[in-house]
């Protein structure tokens, strides 16, 4: 997910939020509860996550429905849906100077989706580094953007499945969630630490291929 670092986190809206989760999952309960966002999608993860560990996280997302109402919480997704195309819209016109796009976007685009941008470093860059190393170089400006392997361990068996059928399952990827906080201009800064981290790494060139830290390196990992 993408998110400013703690310093630049408006410190009375993330109390707010603590304080309704405290108030609906941890009453009574000295544990630090659940962070919840108004973030459309994590509401089917906090159901899933329900139906294995019988705890009602859910219900922090329909106070917020109910709270807002529905015009209310229609003008929140809007807003995030209209993020998330700009910061689409701001990824697809990365582009090296012989025109290659950085990116391939992977999701559904801008109305079919929810509001978060699925991306991976385009392979038709034949470039030395991949979306774990664009994770860390932009981490250098203070954004934190997660980069994941495109497969997923079964939660019983533990045996590693593909997330697409025609893609390899150790491909890496990123996305970027938006949530209701992340503003235009917070996402206009966040596609030019992107394209000068795309700077840095080209840089580099293949000095990520020599680097002993990285592929089989424990600092070369995803979230």
């Amino acid at each position: 997910m993408a998110k400013k670092r703690k310093s630049e986190t408006p410190a009375v809206a993330s109390g707010a939020r603590i304080h309704v989760s405290r108030r609906l999952t941890a009453r009574g309960s000295s544990r630090r509860p659940p962070r919840h966002r108004r973030v459309v999608s994590s509401v089917g993860w906090r159901y899933w996550s329900s139906l294995l560990d019988d705890k009602p996280r859910a219900d922090v997302q329909f106070y917020k429905f109910l709270r807002l109402g529905t015009t209310g919480y229609r003008r929140v997704c809007d807003n995030m849906m209209a993020v998330a195309a700009r910061i689409r819209k701001g990824l697809k016109e990365l582009k090296r100077a012989d025109g290659t796009p950085y990116v391939q976007l992977l999701d559904a685009g801008d109305t079919k989706c929810l509001p978060v941008v699925t991306a991976r470093v385009n392979p038709a860059l034949n470039a030395p580094y991949d979306d774990i190393d664009l994770q860390h170089a932009i981490a250098q400006e203070h954004w934190y953007v997660c980069g994941y392997k495109m497969n997923m361990k079964h939660p019983i068996t533990e045996e590693t499945h593909h997330l697409f059928h025609d893609a390899d399952p150790s491909t890496p990827m990123f996305r970027v969630v938006v949530k209701a906080n992340l503003s235009m201009p917070m996402a206009d800064n966040l596609v030019a630490s992107i394209k000068k981290s795309f700077a840095f790494l080209d840089a580099h060139g293949a000095g990520f291929n020599s680097h002993p830290h990285h592929a089989h390196q424990p600092h070369h990992k995803a979230c």
